[in-house]
């Protein structure tokens, strides 16, 4: 993510930055068997100049018994 420099960085970076951390520490801890369901080598990214990320990351994973998660 990107967050500006200097006068014109984001207030609210830091409350970004631990909601990021919470939903992968939630996401993984919920979702333990989770994995790539692509070879990493097959990820297509966005052609965009300043941020980096991927246009789809299809993920495989079991999700527990008696849970909403599908």
């Amino acid at each position: 993510m990107s967050f500006g420099h200097g006068i014109h960085y984001c207030i609210g970076a830091p409350l970004a930055r631990l909601e990021a951390a919470i939903a992968l520490q939630v996401l993984l801890t919920r979702l333990p068997d989770m994995a790539w369901a692509r070879p990493a080598e097959g990820v297509i990214w966005l052609p965009a100049g300043i941020t980096r990320g991927p246009v789809r990351l299809p993920v495989t994973f079991t999700p527990e018994k008696g849970s909403d998660v599908a």
